[in-house]
């Protein structure tokens, strides 16, 4: 059984396709939004919440003490923050946007910087911290942009050999 393009000009539009179908599937699949509320009282402890919601509608949420934070982690070159308590690690969201990573540098530290502060219970925190990060409208859009790209590439394909087997009767 020998596959040659030249009989199969199709199989050139499909393989050109499939990088565009993983990137449009991984785009969709990893859209979510996260929100992290935390609240402290006057005694200085308080209780945290993050909620994440993925793709497919899906809701996570973790609560814990401030109080059983035992270290503040900074990952991925400053893009999360990891928090290791006696229960385990809390991964809090990416503080960017999917539009570019320098695009919103500031933003992100100061982001980083609030949750820091508060974590570290800086006298001059908030007493009330609240952050949501929503990546699914943007993911959505990249995700069907590449899968549409990808479906162009193997109907051209399949339109390219069907011309060619008329063009050969």
């Amino acid at each position: 059984m020998n596959i040659t393009f030249k009989k199969h000009p199709w199989l050139i539009g499909l393989a050109i396709s499939l990088p565009f179908f993983l990137i449009g599937t991984v785009s969709v699949a990893t859209a979510q939004m996260s929100k992290l509320i935390c609240q402290r009282a006057e005694s200085e402890q308080g209780i945290c919440e993050l909620t994440r919601v993925d793709w497919l509608g899906k809701i996570s949420t973790k609560t814990w003490q401030t109080n059983e934070i035992q270290k503040i982690e900074f990952i991925d070159d400053g893009q999360q923050i990891r928090l290791l308590t006696q229960k385990g690690e809390i991964i809090l969201m990416p503080f960017y946007e999917s539009v570019g990573r320098m695009s919103n540098k500031w933003r992100k530290q100061s982001i980083v910087k609030r949750i820091k502060a508060f974590f570290l219970n800086n006298r001059e925190a908030e007493q009330n911290l609240m952050i949501e990060e929503d990546r699914r409208g943007i993911r959505y859009i990249d995700g069907i942009f590449f899968i549409l790209i990808g479906l162009t590439c193997v109907i051209g394909g399949l339109d390219y050999s069907i011309n060619m087997k008329k063009r050969i009767k």
